[in-house]
């Protein structure tokens, strides 16, 4: 919840991956439409919710802020290191 600032419920689904993968499959199988629909047919019951603090929310903020400025300074770099790579 602190990274993301919104709330957070946690079902009382055991494998929630397990589960995820599965509602994919029946959207992808055709047995609902969305993947929407899907977790709403198919997802667990939320057993908690996780409120958000807001001063550690903040400071993930900043966080998130600092990665954003990563990738556009690093992006030329990845490049740069995938062709030597394949070069050799």
């Amino acid at each position: 919840a602190d990274a993301t600032g919104r709330p957070i419920q946690r079902s009382d689904t055991v494998e929630a991956s397990s589960l995820g993968a599965a509602i994919a499959a029946a959207k992808g199988a055709g047995w609902h439409r969305t993947i929407a629909e899907g977790v709403a047919a198919m997802a667990g019951k939320p057993v908690r919710t996780f409120e958000p603090d807001p001063k550690r929310a903040a400071r993930y903020a900043e966080l998130r802020a600092i990665h954003a400025e990563l990738w556009p300074r690093l992006a030329d770099w990845n490049r740069r290191l995938s062709s030597f790579a394949e070069q050799a």
